[in-house]
């Protein structure tokens, strides 16, 4: 069933009526975001089951706690952190067990036990990066003779 995603003015909005139990609101997410959920965290894995698996775990997740979930104006950026969360959550099961199936080139993850408490960490790697970006970007400027 194709649902209208114009019948939700903003994310705000179309978040509220998800977190209320509207079937339509989670359907209308779903169909907006899963492709680039998709290409995001296949960006990441390099592994198609392994982010299909994600991105159904995380609509399941989704669903199933939508009345306890915080509120967002950024549905996007919400559930492109929590893919990345839970993928990262994966490999670090897979390389404790041995396998090499996840590849994850410069990330930066975070250990919680709550996939979508992330914001305020998130926020902090950012700055982290910013500063070692400008101090290399320093360093960069600089002659090496000896």
């Amino acid at each position: 069933m194709s649902v209208d995603q114009n019948m939700f003015e903003s994310d705000f909005l179309l978040w509220q009526a998800f977190r209320a139990g509207r079937q339509e609101a989670f359907e209308a997410i779903y169909q907006k975001y899963v492709r680039t959920l998709y290409n995001y965290g296949y960006n990441l894995t390099r592994n198609a089951a392994v982010v299909e698996d994600a991105i159904q775990d995380l609509f399941v997740y989704l669903h199933e706690h939508r009345s306890t979930l915080g509120q967002t104006d950024n549905i996007k950026y919400y559930l492109l952190r929590s893919l990345r969360r839970l993928l990262a959550k994966n490999a670090t099961r897979k390389e404790q067990s041995g396998s090499e199936e996840y590849l994850f080139a410069d990330a930066i993850f975070v250990s919680d036990d709550n996939p979508f408490s992330f914001i305020e960490q998130e926020a902090q790697a950012l700055q982290h990066r910013q500063v070692m970006q400008r101090a290399m970007h320093r360093l960069g400027g600089r002659s090496c003779s000896g």
